[in-house]
């Protein structure tokens, strides 16, 4: 999770400012964080949330078909914490 939020358009030959997260990668965020979270401790699945949201934040490409209901899905699940002061 660490090298995709930090290299991974470098990973597919793209240059690191531009953003390569659309509608399929949220989608596949979406089923990653509801399938194989439930076998994490919780400081594991505390860091993974750090690195998704680290992704979202530096690597979101907004277009006007950005499926927004699917972002607010990933965001409301992760730790209040991140959010907070």
């Amino acid at each position: 999770m660490r090298n995709l939020a930090r290299d991974y358009p470098s990973l597919k030959g793209l240059p690191p400012i531009e953003g390569y997260i659309g509608n399929a990668e949220l989608v596949s965020i979406h089923e990653v964080t509801s399938s194989h979270f439930g076998e994490q401790v919780f400081s594991s699945k505390y860091l993974c949330w750090k690195y998704i949201l680290s992704m979202l934040s530096l690597y979101l490409r907004v277009t006007p078909d950005l499926n927004l209901s699917m972002l607010l899905k990933l965001i409301g699940r992760m730790p209040i914490e991140f959010f907070s002061n």
